[in-house]
């Protein structure tokens, strides 16, 4: 999560801790295909990683343990 964050942010055009010359580098589009890139890849990676979740929780209906 803070790493989404962080590229969410960056996409915008927050410094980040890149100084000018590095951040003028960088954002040479500010609102383009590397804004398009980074908020797509923050987005994907969040959904993946909830969608783990699914791993070790239990999908679907759960039959309680009174029932044997």
């Amino acid at each position: 999560m803070p790493s989404g964050l962080w590229r969410i942010a960056f996409a915008f055009g927050a410094p980040m801790g890149f100084s000018g010359e590095a951040l003028a580098l960088l954002h040479a589009d500010v609102i383009g295909w590397g804004t398009f890139s980074m908020l797509t890849l923050s987005t994907l990676a969040e959904v993946l990683a909830f969608l783990t979740l699914g791993l070790v929780r239990p999908w679907g209906r759960v039959v309680p343990r009174r029932f044997p």
